[in-house]
């Protein structure tokens, strides 16, 4: 069933409620947990154990309070954290940045005279009468009112898709919560007759239960907030025999706390360099990871890694083309980061780890991503910064191959899945304060990862040196982080300029509307050496000072 919500709806509406709502909710399901550890510590383990109640009565007893303990902490997060707080707290997030954009765009009706008509999915924005007269008044009066119309379709394409993404959350949060308790197990049956066939029934149903949720987790296509909540779930014994069995769907997986993405993917490039001893590329990530001291960062992680072989797990990663390898790297825990920086290089950046095509390869990506953190620390002044290098995605191989979009289309949805992982997994929730940069085709491809699904988890959006924002986000006003938070960076000598509407309106575009950000004078890759003023201003967006 559609949502009527029309566009005066949406920009009249009080959405603190629904905030306050989020918090308070996340504060009882924090509150319940801790209840039910006390059940199990406290009751079960100290106050009824057999140390003071030693019978076979009591060990039934001690069992039933366990599962009903243990049922209540699953449905604590599958439930109450993930389906109903994280679905109020997305929806809250969403409504509030596109009421924002609506207001902006608001702004800019009133402003140019235009007026907004239609119906709920039919909007439309059209001239006003004293806005026609003026115009017939001029000396080219068709030409005026042409170029009047052309501004009002462009309001009118914004207003259309920002109602379009409120009206989508609206319905994807209607339909999570109204289908509450249609797939629940039923809890523990209550003690007195025919309760050990009942017990039996009740265990059958809960690991079919529990074997469907791990297919679902596992299959690469579950929301992150739901991976968090589902792993948060599980006992330390349940995570160590899945990180034994299903490392390779583990390693990858987005919603996986990041030091065991971490672990998981050490292992398995330590396997994958003793089984490939000529793999340079390979060789040279591992040493840079572990911490050779000639070349390594000492806080590294190794956070996604797809082996350019055919035959190899693909979880969380895009079909590959060619020798390409698929490689996130972070400078630094994200789960315990105050401002992350999602940093997306673009053409070739896949291809070798040292140069390739004219290009320079992922080890120098990782040293760019050195920088821009260090630069943020710098600019924050005391506050934990991380920057993850981003490779989950094919990249283009050559700039033929650059103007297609179909990379940045593909690779929007892993890069945005990511971006929501790094928000579930963060120690400070929905504080902790995204920043993704695109730099070249990357932009692109942030660009229309900020379009996907209908909200950005970031914070914040930087295009540098990029060709365009693609089509899905023909101005930073229709950017789901808001206009005010997309930032712009090309500096006057980057060849990119040369291929400005090759993926939409050129990014410095007074139509584009984007915030410039100051980038230096240097080439196309200079933004991110040490100590530029491309850096340094990444340092001061991505920490928001």
């Amino acid at each position: 069933m559609g949502t009527s919500l029309t566009w005066e709806d949406l920009s009249l509406a009080d959405l603190e409620p629904l905030s306050r709502l989020a918090a308070s909710w996340a504060s009882h399901t924090s509150a319940m947990l801790e209840a039910a550890e006390r059940v199990t510590g406290d009751i079960v383990g100290d106050t009824l154990s057999a140390d003071h109640f030693d019978s076979d009565t009591a060990d039934e007893c001690r069992a039933q309070l366990g599962r009903l303990a243990d049922q209540f902490v699953d449905d604590l997060h599958d439930y109450a954290s993930v389906r109903i707080g994280a679905t109020i707290d997305e929806l809250y997030q969403t409504l509030s940045a596109q009421q924002e954009n609506l207001k902006d765009l608001i702004d800019e009706v009133v402003a140019g005279k235009f007026v907004i008509q239609g119906s709920a999915g039919s909007e439309y924005v059209e001239l006003t009468q004293r806005l026609e007269d003026e115009l017939n008044a001029e000396a080219d009066p068709i030409s005026a009112v042409a170029d009047a119309r052309t501004g009002a379709r462009l309001l009118q394409s914004r207003l259309r898709e920002i109602m379009e993404r409120a009206r989508t959350a609206d319905e994807d949060a209607a339909s999570v919560l109204g289908s509450l308790g249609s797939e629940a197990v039923d809890l523990p049956p209550f003690l007195g007759s025919g309760y050990s066939d009942a017990v039996e029934a009740y265990e059958t149903a809960l690991a079919e239960h529990e074997a469907a949720q791990r297919e679902e987790m596992l299959g690469g296509g579950a929301d992150p907030h739901a991976v968090a909540g589902w792993w948060a779930s599980l006992s330390e014994s349940e995570r160590e025999a899945l990180i034994s069995d299903e490392r390779d769907a583990i390693r990858n997986l987005d919603g996986i706390p990041s030091a065991v993405r971490h672990d998981a993917n050490m292992d398995y490039l330590v396997e994958y360099v003793e089984a490939n001893p000529h793999d340079e590329y390979a060789q040279s990530l591992l040493d840079r990871v572990r911490g050779n001291p000639a070349t390594a960062h000492d806080d590294l992680m190794l956070l996604g890694l797809h082996a350019p072989h055919p035959d190899g797990p693909s979880y969380g990663a895009a079909p590959r083309t060619g020798d390409d390898w698929g490689v996130i790297v972070a400078t630094g825990d994200p789960d315990r980061a105050d401002n992350v920086g999602v940093y997306v290089p673009g053409t070739g950046s896949d291809t070798a780890w040292d140069v390739a095509n004219f290009k320079d390869g992922t080890g120098t990506y990782i040293t760019f991503a050195e920088n821009i953190q260090a630069a943020a620390d710098d600019a924050s002044g005391g506050a934990e910064n991380v920057t993850v290098m981003w490779l989950g995605a094919d990249m283009p191989d050559t700039l033929p191959d650059a103007a297609s979009s179909n990379y940045a289309q593909r690779g929007a949805a892993l890069l945005d899945s990511f971006t929501t992982g790094v928000n579930a997994t963060n120690g400070n929730g929905s504080d902790v304060n995204i920043t993704q940069i695109g730099h070249s085709y990357g932009g692109t491809m942030t660009a229309y990862a900020d379009a996907h699904g209908g909200r950005n988890a970031a914070d914040g959006v930087v295009l540098v040196g990029a060709p365009g924002p693609g089509t899905d986000n023909p101005s930073a006003g229709a950017f789901n982080v808001g206009g005010d938070n997309v930032h712009v960076m090309q500096s006057p000598n980057d060849e990119i300029r040369f291929a400005t509407a090759t993926h939409g309106p050129a990014p410095l575009s007074e139509a584009f509307g984007g915030n410039e950000a100051e980038g230096g004078e240097g080439n196309h890759m200079s933004y991110f050496h040490s100590g530029s003023a491309g850096v340094d201003t990444l340092g001061e967006i991505m920490t928001d000072d």
